[in-house]
Protein backbone atom coordinates (compact mmCIF):
# COMPACT_ATOMS: atom_id res chain seq x y z
CA UNK A 1 0.00 0.00 0.00
CA UNK A 2 1.28 3.48 -0.83
CA UNK A 3 2.06 5.98 1.88
CA UNK A 4 -0.86 8.41 2.09
CA UNK A 5 0.93 11.44 3.48
CA UNK A 6 4.12 13.40 2.89
CA UNK A 7 5.68 12.16 6.15
CA UNK A 8 5.82 8.65 4.69
CA UNK A 9 6.58 9.53 1.05
CA UNK A 10 10.22 8.44 1.38
CA UNK A 11 9.32 4.97 2.61
CA UNK A 12 9.70 2.11 0.23
CA UNK A 13 7.68 -1.03 0.28
CA UNK A 14 5.91 -3.58 -1.80
CA UNK A 15 3.04 -1.83 -3.49
CA UNK A 16 1.80 -1.90 -7.05
CA UNK A 17 2.86 0.81 -9.46
CA UNK A 18 0.22 2.94 -11.16
CA UNK A 19 0.75 0.87 -14.32
CA UNK A 20 0.16 -2.34 -12.35
CA UNK A 21 -3.00 -0.88 -10.81
CA UNK A 22 -4.29 0.14 -14.25
CA UNK A 23 -3.54 -3.33 -15.62
CA UNK A 24 -5.34 -4.99 -12.70
CA UNK A 25 -8.45 -2.88 -13.31
CA UNK A 26 -8.54 -3.46 -17.08
CA UNK A 27 -7.95 -7.15 -17.64
CA UNK A 28 -9.17 -7.07 -21.25
CA UNK A 29 -6.22 -4.85 -22.13
CA UNK A 30 -2.45 -5.31 -22.16
CA UNK A 31 -0.72 -2.22 -20.79
CA UNK A 32 2.76 -1.45 -22.05
CA UNK A 33 5.15 1.40 -22.72
CA UNK A 34 6.14 2.22 -26.26
CA UNK A 35 9.89 2.22 -26.81
CA UNK A 36 11.50 4.49 -29.37
CA UNK A 37 15.09 5.11 -30.39
CA UNK A 38 14.98 8.23 -28.23
CA UNK A 39 13.72 6.31 -25.17
CA UNK A 40 10.25 5.86 -23.78
CA UNK A 41 7.24 6.87 -25.80
CA UNK A 42 3.53 6.78 -25.10
CA UNK A 43 1.71 4.36 -22.85
CA UNK A 44 -0.37 1.87 -24.83
CA UNK A 45 -3.35 -0.33 -24.07
CA UNK A 46 -3.84 -3.15 -26.57
CA UNK A 47 -7.10 -5.07 -26.43
CA UNK A 48 -6.54 -8.79 -25.82
CA UNK A 49 -9.26 -9.85 -28.31
CA UNK A 50 -8.45 -7.31 -31.03
CA UNK A 51 -4.81 -6.24 -31.34
CA UNK A 52 -5.87 -3.53 -33.81
CA UNK A 53 -7.75 -1.81 -30.98
CA UNK A 54 -5.02 0.29 -29.40
CA UNK A 55 -5.41 3.19 -27.00
CA UNK A 56 -2.55 5.64 -26.52
CA UNK A 57 -1.70 8.36 -24.01
CA UNK A 58 1.41 10.33 -23.07
CA UNK A 59 1.37 9.20 -19.43
CA UNK A 60 -0.12 6.37 -17.40
CA UNK A 61 -2.67 8.57 -15.62
CA UNK A 62 -4.03 9.80 -18.97
CA UNK A 63 -4.15 6.20 -20.24
CA UNK A 64 -6.12 5.22 -17.13
CA UNK A 65 -8.69 7.92 -18.01
CA UNK A 66 -8.86 6.81 -21.65
CA UNK A 67 -9.41 3.20 -20.54
CA UNK A 68 -12.18 4.21 -18.12
CA UNK A 69 -14.00 5.97 -20.96
CA UNK A 70 -13.41 3.06 -23.37
CA UNK A 71 -14.70 0.48 -20.87
CA UNK A 72 -17.74 2.65 -20.06
CA UNK A 73 -18.81 3.03 -23.69
CA UNK A 74 -20.98 0.28 -25.20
Amino acid sequence: MRPRDADHSGERGCWPSVAEEVQALHLDWVIERELTEAGHGDWLAIHRDDENRVLRAPDIEALRDVLRRADASP
